[in-house]
């Protein structure tokens, strides 16, 4: 039989390897990982698996009715289930699952596919690979536009490994070396971000270092995490000195030891997400609750006594495919194994069109300000609603709410886990409320016309009201008009015309400080129609009570004096 070449070997091999990684990838995703404990109860365990193979047959779902599985667990294996806010069950979980990395020997390495693998003199096929970043969201902003944030102050996961190959021993000639490995450890774990080196620890094959991104300029950071690998190698080396017919009787030897460092690195880039809330609030005059908050970055809302505000985003999560199949490798060879770690990742998603408020008779959405957005495409395995229309990506809501909370009750919520904001008086501009005062006054009349005069002014202050310089207006006879600086404007009718209306429509409160309540007036004009219609009212209902008191004391009395003509 002739033999297969070596290229064709290698060739069948790594056919043979593509193949089984993509059945042991097909069957790490077909369900989610066997139940552990790892901090997460039993209902959120069973919700966390979105992007996972979904039963489509009844006689799976059957099985889980029969063994009295939970209703989370039987809807979550036919269907994916969103969370209103990101879960702390998936810091748990990726703290604990870390922990099933496969350990290995020195003669070993276990790494997930893509990691870089590093070659030294001693140090083979090492490598440092981030297992997560937590808490974080990857928030899916619109179609191609993902932003992958995390806290201010947060935490990476890791794993490293690697592997030694001591150099061969030379026994023969009269110089003869042999090695001994005294000694190799992962020697310390450090941290730099953005090149700046942030923090140093000790070296672990699951390192766990804390960041803090505060003192960093910017949003955007570049989280480096590098571990150090070093070994101590002996080497002995044998020198002879005298033969005696070509063997020798005399050897010389001396000793050394040998130090060496191999550095391995990964990175991720994020943003930053620390949720900043600025803007107004004020006081209308029946004591509801007036807000108008910005914010920095998109957000779940905010609360407080008496209702909440809610943003447009869900979350659902899911784990890294990437970990589905991890590799081992050796000095001759490589082969996918099956992979006893799934870390988690949390997703934003929007879900609404728009903010909306809860309860809705007591909160009340006056403005939304920002732009609308294609919503994003989920990942065909997630199986959850989405938006078909555009939504309103909101940089602020304008709200009114019936509460007798202050600034200080009230708290936004961030995308990212833990993260929240409070309004404070120095980021909240307070608005005042002032009664309006409009009035109408006739200031001349003619046989045919009457001029009337209307005067805006603050019913507080008595200050004049200057419409032309701020939001708002004022109807007068139908006809939107400015005031000036007076506060006043003077229009002549028609008498035929019989009477005027003038309302002041004040603008949005959060404009202009102070704020006014709207105020409105009437007046009639002597001589014409209503001029007359008073006089007839002024007639009709003192004649009308007389009459009515008359009748009654008849019918009490039986005087027989109603009606009047009866003795005429």
């Amino acid at each position: 039989m002739q033999l297969l070449s070596t290229g064709v070997v290698s060739a069948l091999l790594v056919g043979l390897s593509v193949v089984a990684v993509v059945a042991l990838a097909a069957d790490a995703s077909a369900h989610p990982p066997e139940r552990s404990g790892h901090g997460v109860n039993e209902t959120t365990y069973h919700k966390l698996w979105s992007g996972d193979v979904d039963a489509t047959n009844a006689s799976h779902l059957q099985k889980l009715v029969e063994s009295n599985a939970s209703a989370t667990e039987i809807l979550a294996a036919g269907t994916d289930i969103p969370f209103s806010k990101p879960p702390q069950a998936v810091e748990r979980w990726n703290s604990a699952n870390i922990e099933a990395f496969p350990d290995t020997d020195n003669h070993t390495v276990v790494h997930p596919p893509g990691a870089h693998l590093s070659q030294g003199p001693v140090v083979k096929d090492a490598f440092v690979d981030i297992f997560a970043s937590q808490p974080s969201t990857r928030t899916r902003l619109s179609v191609g536009n993902s932003t992958h944030y995390v806290a201010s102050s947060g935490e990476l996961l890791a794993v490293a490994d690697y592997r030694v190959e001591t150099p061969l021993n030379d026994t023969e000639g009269i110089i003869q070396t042999r090695w001994r490995l005294l000694d190799h450890r992962f020697n310390d774990t450090r941290l730099f971000v953005d090149g700046e080196l942030d923090r140093k620890q000790g070296g672990s094959p699951r390192p766990a270092v804390n960041y803090s991104l505060a003192t960093y300029p910017g949003d955007t950071h570049t989280l480096d995490i590098a571990v150090n690998v070093t070994t101590t190698l002996q080497r002995e080396t044998w020198f002879c000195r005298s033969y005696n017919n070509s063997n020798c009787i005399d050897w010389w030897t001396w000793t050394s030891v040998l130090n060496g460092t191999l550095t391995v690195w990964d990175s991720v880039d994020v943003t930053e997400y620390d949720l900043v809330v600025s803007g107004y609030h004020t006081r209308y005059p029946n004591s509801d609750l007036g807000l108008v908050v910005y914010k920095n970055k998109p957000w779940l809302g905010y609360s407080l006594p008496g209702g909440e505000v809610n943003g447009v985003w869900r979350f659902y999560t899911a784990r890294n495919p990437r970990w589905d199949v991890l590799y081992e490798r050796t000095q001759t060879e490589a082969y996918p194994i099956e992979s006893p770690v799934s870390p988690l990742r949390v997703y934003a998603y929007p879900i609404e069109t728009g903010p909306t408020a809860a309860p809705a008779d007591t909160v009340d959405i006056l403005h939304v300000f920002g732009e609308e957005q294609t919503p994003p495409r989920l990942p065909d395995e997630v199986n959850l609603d989405v938006l078909e229309d555009q939504y309103i990506a909101s940089y602020g809501i304008a709200t009114r709410i019936q509460s007798n909370a202050g600034l200080d009750d009230v708290t936004a919520y961030g995308l990212v886990r833990g993260v929240t904001a409070t309004p404070t008086e120095r980021t909240f501009i307070e608005g005042t409320y002032n009664q309006s005062d409009l009035s109408l006054t006739v200031v001349e009349t003619t046989d045919e016309t009457a001029t009337v005069r209307l005067s805006l002014r603050d019913a507080q202050t008595h200050a004049p009201i200057d419409t032309s310089r701020r939001n708002g207006s004022v109807l007068f006879a139908g006809e939107r008009i400015e005031t000036d600086a007076s506060g006043t404007v003077t229009r002549t009718f028609s008498r035929s015309v019989g009477a005027v209306s003038a309302r002041y429509e004040p603008g949005l409160w959060w404009h202009h400080t102070p704020s006014y309540v709207s105020d409105s007036d009437t007046v009639a004009f002597s001589g014409g129609p209503l001029h007359f219609l008073g006089i007839l009212y002024q007639l009709v209902i003192p004649v009308g009570l007389f009459c009515l008191a008359v009748f009654l004391i008849d019918r009490i009395t039986g005087w027989g004096v109603w009606p009047f003509w009866r003795r005429l």
